[in-house]
């Protein structure tokens, strides 16, 4: 995806390429697509900073943010979802920011985000308690 980025924005015919691709990546099964997710969010941040108007529609921000919530449970690559995302919230900088098409979305996958840590929280206090060894993040 890195290597793709690029040429994938300069030429526009690809876009609609770029989408499918994106749907497909984002089906793939679960420990498929998490062996790929660290690249491909990588790839995905580079695009949307290269390029902040590749993402023109709301079905399009619904593919990029599917992707984005597949990848949640993912440590590294959940770590380059939330960078975009605060990217987007703050605005003005690389990037896109939030508009009318991805703001629903966006405070879904930010949902999705508090939910998995608040798991996470749970079941290392759960370890705590039952004395357990406790994992490292």
């Amino acid at each position: 995806m890195n290597r793709l980025s690029p040429m994938l924005t300069d030429q526009p015919a690809l876009r609609d390429q770029l989408y499918i691709a994106l749907d497909v990546l984002r089906s793939l099964p679960s420990t498929a697509l998490n062996a790929v997710s660290e690249q491909l969010m990588a790839g995905v941040a580079r695009i949307l900073e290269k390029d902040s108007t590749v993402v023109k529609s709301q079905t399009e921000w619904g593919l990029i943010i599917a992707l984005f919530r597949a990848t949640v449970s993912h440590p590294e690559a959940s770590k380059v979802t939330l960078t975009i995302v605060q990217k987007m919230a703050q605005g003005g900088g690389d990037g896109p920011g939030l508009s009318i098409d991805s703001y629903a979305g966006v405070v879904a996958l930010l949902d999705e985000f508090a939910t998995a840590a608040g798991a996470a929280a749970a079941g290392r206090q759960q370890r705590r308690r039952s004395g357990g060894p406790s994992p490292t993040l």
